[in-house]
């Protein structure tokens, strides 16, 4: 097998290999409560006191069930008690 011919097949397959982590992180991100946990994180983090919410439970596909939601805008502000 020639050099080149190698280096394609190395390169493809590191390639394939990448692309199937991330996919697969993005799947335990949004199936997962740990992920939820994490992407809720980082929305209050990012957010700050525009978003707020009392209580997150299941996963970001499956079955979110949130309490407490509150959305404060100049001039708009939603309350949602429960949303599943």
């Amino acid at each position: 097998m020639s050099k080149l011919l190698r280096l394609i097949i190395v390169s493809s397959l590191t390639l394939l290999l990448l692309v199937a982590t991330g996919v697969g992180i993005i799947w335990a991100l949004l199936t997962s409560e740990a992920g939820l946990r994490f992407v809720s994180g980082q929305v209050n983090a990012r957010a700050g006191d525009i978003v707020q919410w009392s209580q997150l439970q299941g996963s970001l596909l499956e079955s979110l069930q949130l309490t407490g939601l509150r959305v404060s805008l100049p001039g708009v502000a939603l309350s949602v008690d429960e949303l599943n």
